[in-house]
């Protein structure tokens, strides 16, 4: 048999073996924490640390029993606020950062109330 049709049997049957498992409904819903986050600054002796939140959505698409992939749209609030006393100069700065991010994770299910996501 020639790699093609071997190719295109191999894939057939994969995907046979597979679509009970990708017809299932994607699920889907918010997540969302804290984020304490800071800058190391050079000459700067007062570095607080920043408070600020994440929050995301996704989809959950289950790919083969057990195993899925994770989409995901992301904001996070990131900064810093720094005093400082430099050559006589004293004041306060503050860097604040907000950014969206999208992120697609692989999902391994381990049961019904464990995973192990793994991505960028």
């Amino acid at each position: 048999m020639n790699p093609f049709r071997m190719a295109v049997l191999s894939t057939t049957l994969l995907l046979a073996h597979l679509s009970p498992v990708m017809a299932q409904t994607p699920r889907g819903g918010i997540k969302g924490g804290l984020n304490l986050s800071n800058f190391h600054i050079d000459d700067v002796e007062d570095e607080n640390v920043r408070t600020g939140f994440h929050i995301a959505i996704y989809t959950l698409l289950m790919v083969a029993l057990g195993f899925a992939i994770q989409p995901e749209l992301n904001y996070s609030t990131k900064g810093v606020k720094a005093e400082y006393n430099v050559l006589g100069f004293q004041g306060e700065n503050k860097l604040n950062l907000g950014y969206p991010d999208i992120s697609v994770l692989a999902t391994f299910k381990l049961g019904d109330d464990m995973d192990i996501h793994i991505g960028p």
